[in-house]
Formats: structure tokens, C-alpha cells, sequence
């Protein structure tokens, strides 16, 4: 059976007395608050996003069931043309919507974690210092 053998780090003259702990902590403490805010962000747009899409798939399947029940078989295409040009803009209002929803979500998760970035580098300037 093979023995373990524990890797041995040279950290060669860095001195850990220097390093505030709690100043490691805070730091950390904030990282994961960070990370739960930009979590809550995309959680809650996907939660908007998945309620303007049922919401839609259920609007749609009513309008599918009221054109169904009083289309006229012998009429034209022409004369379906404003309700078919209705139902497409609206299509198009929710997939708009969508991106737009996600493209702000997207934003504000980016400036986030760009604040944070920043802050982290800072911190690390104290460290050094």
C-alpha cells in the first residue's frame, strides 16, 4: 500500500505575522455577499422571465382556442391577417422584453462584481502596504 506524503511549501521569507486576519475575513465575508446579490439578480429575472413566458403561453393558447372555435373555413387568409399580425407583434414584445430583462440583468451582475473587483484590489494594496 502506498504511503501519503503531505506536499511541503517553501513560503520562503513571508512573513504571516503581518497578516490581519480579520482584515482576510472582512474580505472574504464580503466576497460572498457579493456573490449572492449578483445570485438574487439572476434569480429574480429569471423569475420575472419565466412568469412573462407562461403568461404568454397561456394568452396564446387562449387566442389559439378562440380562433379555432369561430374560424370561418371558407374565408380568405386575408381576413386573418390583423389578428395573425397581433399575435407576431406580441411575439415580438415578449422576446424584446425577454432581452431587454436579461441584457439589464446582465448589467447590473457585471457592475457588481466589478465593484467587488475593485474593492478587492484596494484591500490588497493594504495587504501589501
Amino acid at each position: 500500500m502506498a504511503t501519503k506524503t503531505t506536499p511541503k511549501f517553501d513560503f520562503g521569507k513571508f512573513d504571516f505575522s503581518k497578516v490581519d486576519v480579520e482584515q482576510v475575513l472582512a474580505m472574504h465575508k464580503a466576497n460572498l455577499g457579493t456573490m449572492f446579490e449578483a445570485q438574487r439578480v439572476m434569480l429574480d429575472t429569471a423569475q420575472t422571465l419565466a412568469a412573462a413566458q407562461f403568461n404568454y403561453f397561456r394568452d396564446a393558447l387562449g387566442n389559439a382556442e378562440s380562433m379555432a372555435t369561430k374560424m370561418d373555413m371558407q374565408a380568405k387568409p386575408e381576413a386573418y391577417a390583423e389578428e395573425t399580425k397581433a399575435v407576431a407583434e406580441k411575439a415580438m414584445a415578449v422576446a424584446k422584453n425577454g432581452y431587454d430583462l436579461s441584457l439589464k440583468a446582465q448589467n447590473d451582475v457585471a457592475e457588481i462584481l466589478s465593484k467587488r473587483v475593485n474593492a478587492n484590489v484596494e484591500e490588497m494594496k493594504k495587504f501589501a502596504a
